[in-house]
């Protein structure tokens, strides 16, 4: 079986906790996941976090935006995700991870990256509460993680683990899922966020 190719999206300014979980559960899912600086121009950059936690980038995003994902992830981060906005690079690869149907998975203020994708306007999403009035061209429900179709979102450092392990289901199996939260001791499960919540 080929390894699913993920990309996390960092830079300074990246939320710390929800970066690492991420590439730390998805690494221990067996999947082949990329670390690329989206305001750099070096590989092998370290990135400076909001608490002052260093990540080193495996490689910009210049030079893999050409390239095949299953899934493209954007961590939160306030000075982020203005970088993310404004990065040409990235803003083509989620285009074509949206027209070619394959996932796209922001959480927090990732959530403003995709809202800033006018192609993505009306769909169902979630954020950080503190962030719902920021994103009213998508439709704000209150679930630590929602699906709605080739897109995952979730809320806030808390809820990374969660957000973790549903792009897992999704891109590997639930069993999959089921064995990795036994092993972080993590609550999971299938049902959990399939009930939304909208609100106007």
């Amino acid at each position: 079986m080929v390894n699913k190719r993920v990309l996390v999206c960092v830079g300074n300014g990246v939320e710390e906790t929800e970066a690492i979980i991420t590439i730390s559960v998805l690494r221990k899912a067996g999947m082949d996941v990329v670390i690329a600086d989206c305001g750099g121009t070096r590989e092998n950059e370290m990135v400076t976090g909001r608490e002052r936690i260093r990540i080193m980038a495996d490689t910009t995003i210049e030079k893999c935006c050409n390239d095949n994902w299953d899934v493209v992830v954007l961590p939160g981060g306030e000075k982020l995700a203005n970088t993310c906005i404004q990065n040409t690079h990235l803003n083509t690869l989620l285009r074509r991870q949206h027209e070619e149907k394959k996932w796209l998975a922001g959480i927090c203020t990732g959530v403003l990256v995709l809202q800033h994708c006018k192609w993505l306007h009306g769909l169902r999403a979630t954020t950080s509460p503190l962030l719902r009035e920021q994103i009213k061209e998508l439709k704000w429900t209150d679930e630590r993680v929602c699906v709605e179709k080739n897109v995952i979102t979730s809320q806030a450092p808390g809820t990374a683990f969660e957000f973790a392990l549903r792009i897992v289901e999704h891109l590997d199996s639930a069993n999959r899922c089921r064995t990795l939260s036994d092993e972080l001791r993590v609550r999971w499960s299938v049902e959990e966020t399939r009930e939304p919540t909208t609100r106007g």
